[in-house]
């Protein structure tokens, strides 16, 4: 077996079309030609540093064209990437790394992330770009790919400490595959990144378009005005959001609908409503497509702009390359419309979690990946995300889903945002708390009055808060824990 090195295209490309623009940025054009000398003068840069094979190194870079560089040459010379997000605390960081012998950390010129570990400025490659150096980089001769990590993924942590796994160059060279056929991507896109390279959604996407041999025009918009124009003027046929994005997008009101009608919008989630979905396709483009999966194993499910058409609530079809399960408590498996917990299982799932034999444990049982999301398939193979397992709401015996309550609330116009969670009760068990961000001003007994026609009384919210933002992580997922300890501090503060 010939060992996977996800660099190794860019060298291709190189020689097959040197005159391409591989990445823009800003103002600022790198062909395929000066990205392979760039790539190998940076490698040359790690020899001097002693990083080699099998290292692993931290990566604290905002985006730009030399982050995209740094990552490929990393990628290269066989070493592993652990990235730090730009507003991480040096405590975070030192988590981060805990446990893998890092050699050293990229950075910017006088900034040191973590000290007492070797810091590689970013000048040292700076002073490299366009030399044409002729370097020959470090090729990686293990035959066994999967046992060279090419980055460390971290969890977001929204429901719990965050876990660390080691994604290997063959799991992001098929993960690069099975993107490429859902949006039927060509070597002419033109990908406009908007999610951080620090965060693995946002790097791999424009690695894939860069092993495709398109061009990644990294994204300086700061409004929503701002994005709307280079969708338009950059020419743009292909880009990803997070939820985020996609709101933010959806708040604003285009100079005109759709905005691209040619563009292919990816929206990595599964926590967007039909209702966002239908707008998305109004507002955006026709041509929405929606990824379901996780970082353990890649794209669970897939869905396509016919498939919201004819199924609104789908989260997509089930990948060809996994079994993906509908299972119950016992871990039997449930007929077609039955609820219960997705498990899935393939040739690129990881083994497991760096250090965390607990959470392993939990999540990896028999062969088989459960990612915590509770779901319905239907008799065609199409998925249905019902909520996480741990969010259930147990009330007097009645199990529901936050996901039901929030679609509901979603429903009503002057909801932007709705985030919904179990909460004790002394007589019915557990009931429906909601927190709410609102266009207007509305009363929480309007609200739980608007979702009876749409959810069973019990469903309906038992407390109601509105806030003027949602707390979120880095990857702009709401962190629910936060929202809990906002409402336990002001029950706290009430007389009993």
């Amino acid at each position: 077996m010939v060992p996977v090195n996800i660099a190794d295209s860019i060298s291709t490309h190189a020689l097959t079309r040197p005159d391409h623009p591989a990445i823009e940025d800003g103002d600022r054009v790198i062909t395929y030609a000066e990205l392979e000398a760039a790539v190998n003068s940076f490698v040359a840069t790690l020899g001097e540093a002693h990083v080699g094979q099998g290292d692993f190194v931290g990566v604290k870079l905002p985006d730009s064209a030399d982050h995209i560089v740094v990552l490929l040459a990393l990628a290269r010379l066989g070493a592993c990437v652990i990235p730090f997000h730009g507003s991480s605390t040096e405590l975070e960081r030192k988590e981060a790394i805990a446990g893998f012998g890092v050699k050293a950390v990229i950075a910017p010129m006088g900034e040191s992330p973590i000290p007492g570990l070797a810091t590689i400025p970013l000048q040292h490659f700076l002073e490299g770009v366009g030399s044409g150096a002729e370097t020959s980089p470090s090729v990686l001769r293990d035959p066994y790919p999967e046992s060279h990590p090419v980055i460390v993924v971290q969890s977001s942590g929204t429901t719990g400490r965050p876990k660390r796994m080691l994604i290997s160059h063959e799991q992001v060279a098929a993960r690069f595959r099975s993107h490429r056929q859902l949006f039927d991507l060509t070597p002419s896109e033109r990908y406009l990144s908007v999610i951080n390279c620090c965060f693995f959604a946002g790097s791999r996407r424009c690695l894939m378009i860069l092993d495709l041999g398109g061009t990644v025009i990294l994204n300086s918009a700061r409004t929503v005005d701002e994005l709307y124009s280079a969708l338009a003027k950059r020419e743009i046929t292909f880009t990803n959001l997070t939820p985020a994005h996609l709101r933010q997008c959806l708040s604003v009101t285009p100079p005109h609908e759709p905005v691209a009608p040619d563009l292919k919008l990816g929206i990595t989630s599964s926590v967007i409503t039909a209702e966002e979905r239908r707008r998305a396709r109004q507002r955006l483009t026709p041509n929405v497509f929606e990824t379901y999966g996780s970082n353990e194993v890649g794209v669970i499910a897939s869905a396509r702009p016919d498939d919201h058409r004819a199924h609104p609530e789908t989260v997509g079809r089930v990948s060809d390359s996994l079994d993906v399960q509908i299972v119950d408590e016992h871990d039997e498996p449930l007929p077609p419309g039955g609820v219960g917990h997705i498990r899935c299982r393939g040739p690129d799932l990881i083994r497991g979690y760096h250090d965390n034999p607990e959470d392993t444990a939990r999540n990896f049982r028999n062969g088989w990946f459960y990612p915590g999301d509770l779901g319905m398939m239907d008799d065609e193979g199409f998925l249905f995300f019902k909520g996480r397992a741990d969010d259930v709401i147990n009330n007097e015996g009645a199990k529901f889903y936050p996901v039901e309550v929030e679609n509901a609330l979603h429903a009503h116009p002057a909801v932007t945002e709705a985030a919904v969670f179990g909460w004790p009760h002394p007589q019915h068990g557990e009931v429906a708390v909601a927190f709410v961000v609102t266009t207007e001003k509305i009363t929480g007994a309007e609200l739980a009055e608007f979702c009876r026609p749409h959810i069973a009384s019990y469903k309906v919210p038992y407390r109601i808060a509105f806030v003027d933002a949602m707390p979120r992580n880095p990857m702009g997922k709401i962190l629910k824990t936060r929202l809990k300890e906002m409402l336990r501090q002001e029950l706290a503060g009430k007389p009993s």
